[in-house]
């Protein structure tokens, strides 16, 4: 058990085709390496994202507001006068103001925001992107992460294990979750429990993993409906091209319908930036299937 829970900021999610379902997995790539493959993931999807989002930069309104703040990461991002590690924080700052200005822009146009204030579909698409890749960069770091989602300040407040049990139960029973995997998860959550400090990193271990089965849950449901719009930029979380998963698609699509209620505590309970993405890419799955 320790060392499952030592293991804990490397574990996530991949696709098994031998289950047609998710199942938990280790990375085993060094964290440097995994540090530098993230770094310059995010340096592309913010360069992206400053293009895509170029008209009407200096006119105000969120454009003008995600370009500066998109031009502020960057510029942390490529200060090599400090070590990644360092940057972290002041990297998180920025990425928890883009994933206010991603609920800014889907609040505005529900609210009927002028369309030119807001960002461009394709603006937007690169912002839900950037946030999948940048977050999980960000996070990588424990003193960033700790900040938006330490046992003491969120989890054990926020997301209870009979929340995430109950999670749990409902993706397995869509058929989403390998069977072993929710048994394992169901055993750290009986750990969690205890007291102790190995209890209390088995809590973390049980709120995250719900999370992250959420995240995967929202990135594998819209191949029931043949597309890849909602997914990009939160794949790296389940590990694997999901192209040829369209029934596992539907089984997310189920999990997602059947958990609803526990998703969305989730998300109101995490990180600006996670839940504004997360919440922007449900949206888009509830307009999919009223066009269906």
């Amino acid at each position: 058990m320790p060392q499952l829970l030592e293991a804990q900021d490397s574990a996530g999610w991949r696709v098994s085709p031998e289950h047609g379902a998710i199942s938990l997995f280790i990375h085993d790539d060094p964290l440097q390496a995994r540090h530098k493959l993230l770094a310059r993931l995010a340096a592309e999807r913010i360069a992206h994202l400053l293009k895509k989002n170029a008209a009407r930069n200096a006119a105000g309104g969120l454009r003008q507001e995600v370009a500066e703040e998109a031009a502020r990461f960057a510029e942390i991002l490529n200060d090599t006068s400090r070590s990644l590690a360092h940057r972290s924080l002041d990297l998180w700052g920025s990425l928890l103001a883009m994933g206010g200005h991603l609920e800014a822009h889907d609040t505005g146009k529900r609210e009927g925001r002028d369309a030119l204030d807001l960002l461009t579909v394709e603006g937007r698409s690169s912002l839900q992107t950037f946030l999948g890749i940048a977050g999980n960069l960000v996070r990588s770091f424990p003193e960033a992460r700790a900040l938006g989602d330490g046992a003491d300040d969120f989890n054990r407040r926020a997301i209870t294990t009979d929340m995430v049990r109950a999670l749990l139960e409902e993706a397995m029973y869509a058929g989403f979750v390998d069977g072993k995997s929710g048994a394992l998860i169901q055993h750290v959550a009986g750990v969690s429990r205890k007291s102790g400090t190995q209890a209390d990193n088995a809590f973390a271990t049980t709120a995250t993993g719900g999370r992250n089965l959420a995240i995967a849950a929202i990135a594998l449901a819209p191949l029931l409906f043949m597309t890849d719009g909602v997914a990009s930029g939160i794949l790296n979380d389940v590990g694997t091209d999901i192209s040829n998963h369209q029934e596992l698609g539907e089984k997310a699509n189920d999990f997602i319908d059947s958990a609803r209620a526990q998703i969305e505590a989730m998300l109101d309970n995490s990180p600006q930036d996670e839940a504004a993405r997360l919440r922007s890419a449900l949206e888009d799955l509830a307009r999919q299937k009223e066009l269906r």
